[in-house]
């Protein structure tokens, strides 16, 4: 979903084993999607994720060992390949080859719902991550039970010059409003180390106006992150696999889209969780209509 770039060539990877070799995209989000789908497989896949920057999409597959046998970064293909040569199967009797691309991607944003992709094969919408060593970290970070802890995913400036969504100063805007209608919610902050600067100035702000926040932008595993999104009481995401993820694991999630990406809004989560609204695809928008619908729609305020 994020524009990629061509590192520096390095040579080909290899494997150790004769399990099948499947290239991907480098997003989360890219291959959450995808591993949905194979988990049902019953077969096990070195994955061959494209060196595109930034990298984060090995981190899934580490979650993943019941269809994972590897997963290693390769420089010899871009997510450009991975789409552009994708394979379109109908069934998942006919995908044979040994090594094969394979995404999601074009798919969902044409406005498709994730079961007609590979129709044959079942869609797991709640995959079990393998994150159990990752809780003890998660029950220090939000460690008070009479809390609320409401998630906060910003992006960085790099990618927010492409997407054109909200700075540090919406996103207070919106944090600001919550915490005047419960003083009972605590912010925790969550990114990778490219996404530290608008985030700085973000926590900037919410010093100066003493809200509690948890940063945990730039130093935590993802399946740290996994086990932090099961205890939030809510996440708000500029539009990533974050958002993505928090969805597989139930946690109730308002994500923002660009205008291009309308048709995939309602295209990949569970329908229950688009008629219950634990799941809100919105497009871009001020941050007072994000808070009209929090409050009005989705009554945050009295859950």
């Amino acid at each position: 979903m994020r524009p990629g770039t061509r590192t520096v060539n390095i040579p080909q990877v290899t494997y150790n084993n004769k399990n099948r070799i499947i290239k991907v995209c480098a997003g989360i989000g890219d291959n959450i999607w995808l591993l949905q789908k194979l988990l049902n497989t019953h077969e096990k896949f070195n994955f061959s994720i494209t060196g595109d920057v930034p990298q984060r999409g090995k981190q899934i597959f580490d979650l993943c060992p019941m269809v994972v046998a590897d997963s290693k970064y390769d420089f010899d293909f871009t997510s450009d390949d991975v789409i552009n040569k994708s394979y379109t199967y109908n069934s998942w009797t006919h995908y044979k080859h040994h090594t094969f691309f394979l995404s999601m991607n074009t798919h969902l944003e044409e406005g498709n719902r994730i079961e007609e992709f590979i129709p044959d094969l079942e869609t797991t919408f709640y995959p079990q991550y393998n994150t159990i060593s990752e809780k003890p970290i998660a029950d220090h970070l939000l460690k008070d039970s009479n809390k609320k802890y409401v998630g906060i995913y910003t992006s960085g400036y790099s990618v927010l010059r492409h997407w054109n969504f909200w700075r540090e100063y919406e996103w207070f805007k919106v944090i600001q409003y919550l915490f005047s209608k419960n003083s009972d919610y605590v912010f925790v902050l969550l990114g990778a180390e490219y996404d530290l600067d608008i985030n700085a100035n973000l926590l900037k702000l919410l010093d100066a106006y003493k809200i509690p926040y948890v940063n945990t932008v730039g130093q935590l595993r993802l399946g740290t992150v996994v086990e932090v999104m099961k205890r939030l009481h809510y996440f708000l995401s500029f539009p990533s696999g974050l958002g993505i993820l928090a969805t597989t694991l139930k946690t109730p999630t308002l994500m923002f889209y660009p205008p291009h990406l309308e048709k995939m809004i309602n295209t990949w989560a569970h329908p229950a969780d688009i008629y219950n609204l634990n799941y809100k695809g919105m497009l871009f928008c001020e941050p007072e209509e994000a808070l009209t619908w929090i409050e009005t729609k989705y009554r945050l305020f009295d859950r």
